[in-house]
C-alpha cells in the first residue's frame, strides 16, 4: 500500500513537471500559455546605453507574463540573429535607427532599405556598423499568427522626422506611417504600434492582462494625447492607420496600423498551450 502511493505521487510529480509552463497574469486572472517576446536593441551609437536601458525596462515588464523573452542588442544584432531569434515570436519590440519613407534621402523603390530596422551589419563590430534592413527582409520573419510589432525611439515609424529637421506636413506623416505599417502587416502580423517618445509598458501588460481591442490598448498608453486621426491604408488593403499628435496638427509621435476587428485575446490565441 505503502509502495503504491509513493508510486501514485512519483507520477503526479512525473506529469507537473513536463506539463509546460504557464505563467499567471499580473491581474490574476486564469494562466495563460507561454508566450515568445523578442526585445532588439540596433546599434545607435553613443545613444545605445540609453536605448539598451529603456529595452531593459520592457524587458521587465514582459517577463512578469512569460519566460520566453529575449534580449538581441547591438553590437550582436545582426540580421541573421534577428531573424533566427524571432521564429514564432508573438510580441517583438525595436528600439533603434529608423528609415522610412518619404525622406530627404535617395528614393528606394523596392524598400530595401525602408521601414524595417536598423540592424549591425555585422556582429561584435561595435554601435556604430548600421545597416537597415526594410520591407523585404520583414517579409522574410516567421512570427506567430497574430503578432504584435511595437516600434520605439524610431524616427519616420509614427510619422515624425529626424531631430532637427521640420516637422512633416499631415500628408508626408500618413505615408511614413502607411509605409512602415505595411513592411509588417504584408508579412502577416495584426498590429504595428510606432511610440517615438514614450515608454511601452503600458501596452505590453494590456496585451497580456485585457481582451481590448488593439485600438484601445493603443489608445490606453499613459502618453496618450487626445488627437487622434484615422485613415484607410493606402499600402495594405482593409488596414487602418491612426495617429495621435502632441498638438491638433504637430508632432507625429504616435501611431497606429492595423487590421481592423483583432483584439489582445487574438494575440493570445496566436500562441498555443
Amino acid at each position: 500500500m505503502r509502495l503504491s502511493l509513493a508510486a501514485t505521487f512519483l507520477a503526479m510529480f512525473v506529469a507537473v513537471a513536463a506539463a509546460p509552463a504557464l505563467v499567471s497574469a499580473e491581474s490574476g486572472d486564469e494562466p495563460i500559455a507561454e508566450a515568445k517576446v523578442v526585445i532588439i536593441v540596433g546599434p545607435v551609437e553613443s545613444s545605445t546605453k540609453s536605448y539598451k536601458r529603456r529595452a531593459n525596462e520592457a524587458y521587465a515588464e514582459a517577463i512578469k507574463y512569460t519566460s520566453d523573452v529575449t534580449k538581441v542588442y547591438s553590437p550582436n544584432a545582426s540580421w541573421k540573429i534577428v531573424k533566427a531569434a524571432t521564429a514564432g515570436a508573438s510580441l517583438v519590440i525595436y528600439l533603434g535607427h529608423g528609415n522610412g519613407w518619404p525622406s530627404p534621402y535617395v528614393n528606394d523603390p523596392n524598400y530595401t532599405t525602408k521601414d524595417g530596422f536598423g540592424l549591425n551589419a555585422k556582429k561584435g563590430h561595435g554601435n556604430r556598423n548600421v545597416k537597415y534592413r526594410g520591407e523585404p527582409y520583414m517579409s522574410e520573419l516567421d512570427l506567430a499568427p497574430d503578432a504584435v510589432i511595437i516600434l520605439n525611439h524610431l524616427c519616420y515609424a509614427s510619422g515624425n522626422s529626424e531631430p532637427g529637421r521640420a516637422d512633416p506636413k499631415r500628408r508626408v506623416a500618413r505615408k511614413r506611417v502607411d509605409n512602415y505599417g505595411a513592411a509588417f502587416l504584408n508579412a502577416g502580423v495584426a498590429a504595428v504600434i510606432a511610440e517615438a517618445h514614450g515608454g511601452i509598458t503600458t501596452y505590453i501588460r494590456d496585451l497580456f492582462t485585457t481582451d481590448l481591442p488593439l485600438e484601445d490598448v493603443w489608445r490606453g498608453a499613459w502618453n496618450v494625447h487626445g488627437n487622434e486621426l484615422s485613415f484607410p491604408s493606402v499600402r495594405t488593403e482593409g488596414a487602418m492607420a491612426y495617429t495621435d499628435t502632441d498638438k491638433a496638427t504637430s508632432g507625429y509621435y504616435r501611431s497606429l496600423v492595423l487590421q481592423p476587428g483583432k483584439t489582445a485575446a487574438d494575440f493570445r490565441a496566436g500562441f498555443s498551450l
